[in-house]
């Protein structure tokens, strides 16, 4: 099942392709999924282990958020 992850608000037009790339403590990745267009995303992070990541989000090619995650069992 996948678990919402909640997303900064920001401008997405229809035809954007926007990457989330999520990363462990020691920078290796650990998810990469792709959306297209506006709306709500769901991801299945329910593959990643409980502990603390670092995730970026990426429009057209241009990095618009970085932060901590952290995943609870």
């Amino acid at each position: 099942m996948a678990r919402p992850l909640r997303l900064p608000k920001r401008t997405i037009l229809l035809h954007t392709i926007t990457q989330l790339t999520i990363y462990n403590t020691i920078g290796c990745k650990a998810l990469s999924q792709y959306f297209k267009g506006a709306g709500t995303w769901h991801i299945q992070i329910n593959t990643l282990p409980p502990g603390l990541y670092y995730y970026t989000l990426t429009s057209n090619g241009e990095l618009f958020k970085s932060d901590k995650l952290v995943i609870v069992p």
